[in-house]
């Protein structure tokens, strides 16, 4: 589906969800959400969901922070 809608909000953020749910790995869900908001980078849900995925991961704050800088000035 992604294939064919790359720009597809929703599909990214059901294949997010999907991935946390579901999958429960955090390295892919959080790769997923790096290939959403680089396709969507409008979507301010992404760009959260994306953070929370980080942060669940246990992911460095340095690189969180480097990400909610991009976030901030990809959505202005």
């Amino acid at each position: 589906m992604l294939d064919r809608h790359p720009d597809d909000e929703n599909i990214w953020f059901d294949y997010g969800q999907w991935c946390e749910t579901k999958l429960k790995i955090h390295s892919i869900t959080c790769r997923v959400y790096k290939r959403a908001v680089r396709h969507c980078p409008y979507s301010c849900a992404l760009w959260q969901q994306t953070l929370l995925a980080l942060e669940r991961a246990g992911i460095a704050a340095t690189e969180i922070d480097e990400m909610w800088v991009r976030a901030r000035e990809t959505i202005r």
